[in-house]
């Protein structure tokens, strides 16, 4: 239709009553809702709800709860051991060493000393006299041989033998390493009289 199809009123079909109504014209209910309210209400129920909040809160209590659990979580922390080990060392040592003593001694030193002894006995031992050469007594891991004597030439190792004799006399001596072949010069000085000394 384009139109109503009854003609309005000249009045309202009933009266107005003459005044409001006292109360609301529902009573509240006396039991609680299915589900919580929108906003939270301004003082505490009286008695606990029958559920519990819809939502978990959005960020953690930011100190421990005052109660422990009474049972235990069901899955652990970490279902897999870490990847990588730490990087600081454990609270007790290990029962053996991680990696067992090398058979020669190091050519430098360690920046820490050894965790256990070695399989190589001392080479050198300073002031253990224990060796006995030419008349000698010489610590540990030590050794001697003549080379020459006063007055007598000196034989190289090639069998050679030096144009001078050793000097008499011998005093102060030092012994100066060569630069290529691994050997060492000595050096000696000799004390004669009438200004006859000499260093060979």
């Amino acid at each position: 239709t384009n139109g109503p199809t009854l003609e309005p009123t000249e009045s309202p079909t009933n009266d107005p009553s003459g005044s409001p109504t006292k109360g609301p014209t529902l009573a509240p209910t006396n039991t609680p809702t299915r589900y919580p309210s929108v906003s939270p209400t301004i003082n505490p129920t009286g008695q606990p709800t029958g559920n519990p909040t819809a939502q978990p809160t959005k960020s953690p209590t930011k100190g421990p709860t005052f109660v422990p659990t009474e049972a235990p979580t069901s899955d652990p922390t970490s279902a897999q051991p870490t990847g990588n080990p730490t990087k600081g060392p454990t609270l007790a040592p290990t029962g053996t060493p991680t990696s067992p003593p090398t058979g020669k001694p190091t050519q430098q030193p360690t920046l820490s000393p050894s965790k256990g002894p070695t399989n190589v006995a001392a080479t050198y031992v300073p002031g253990d006299l224990t060796v006995e050469c030419e008349g000698l007594k010489l610590s540990t891991g030590l050794d001697c041989r003549v080379l020459t004597a006063r007055n007598q030439v000196i034989t190289f190792d090639d069998g050679t033998q030096s144009s001078m004799k050793m000097h008499p006399r011998a005093d102060g001596a030092a012994v100066i390493p060569h630069k290529s072949d691994g050997g060492w010069y000595y050096m000696s000085n000799s004390e004669r009289n009438n200004n006859n000394g000499l260093v060979g």
